[in-house]
């Protein structure tokens, strides 16, 4: 009878253990779809305030950017009209300027002195850095220069150079854009080149088609 009866006993021992097992298995596998359940909708709610944080920054980014491009606009329309576009005819001279600037505003500054269509000198600058705050400071250093070069046309040109930087580092303040050029004064037969940190200033000869660098002193 034992022989007989105990394969079926093993047998149902077996598919006990097996349904205890299945049961165990069941149970975890049910916990851990909910627990999944609760993750994914944790990490989906986690994720949108993410998305929502970040379409408020690209949003603001947007704002700042179109802010930013309206008053490089307006800054570039108020620098434009410092510069003289508008060459006057002065006697033994044929002069042409091309300025363009890399971002709307620039830090390039040129100005001609001249009196009663006599040209007296021009003068060439670049101011360190790049947008708005140079352009602005070419903005203040225009008059500075301008006023300077025509006060001091009886004074030496290094002097004047002189007194135009002690004034554009009281004028300027705690702005920290510095700027260099050549200044160039014409009287008469006279050539006066000032170089303040500027490149050399080239001079080409028509005769002989050479160009020749003017060297510092």
């Amino acid at each position: 009878l034992l022989i007989v009866l105990g394969w079926q006993f093993t047998i149902l021992f077996f598919v006990a253990i097996l349904l205890l097992n299945f049961s165990r298995l069941y149970t975890e596998v049910e916990f851990l779809n909910a627990n999944l359940e609760k993750k994914i909708s944790e990490r989906t709610l986690e994720l949108s305030k993410k998305n929502n944080e970040l379409e408020k920054i690209n949003s603001d980014l947007e704002f700042e950017k179109e802010s930013t491009k309206k008053e490089i606009e307006l800054a570039t329309f108020v620098q434009k009209s410092f510069y003289r576009l508008d060459i006057p005819k002065l006697k033994g001279w044929n002069i042409k300027i091309y300025n363009k600037a890399l971002m709307g505003v620039s830090g390039d500054l040129y100005d001609i002195f001249y009196k009663d269509e006599v040209l007296q000198g021009f003068g060439i600058f670049d101011v360190s850095g790049h947008g708005i705050s140079s352009g602005l400071v070419t903005m203040l250093v225009k008059n500075i220069i301008f006023q300077e070069f025509l006060n001091g046309f009886d004074k030496k040109l290094e002097d004047v150079m002189t007194i135009i930087n002690d004034r554009i580092i009281e004028e300027k303040g705690q702005i920290e854009n510095y700027l260099t050029g050549i200044l160039v004064r014409l009287n008469k037969s006279k050539l006066e080149i000032v170089n303040a940190g500027h490149p050399n200033a080239l001079i080409y000869r028509a005769k002989t088609k050479e160009v020749e660098i003017v060297p510092r002193c």
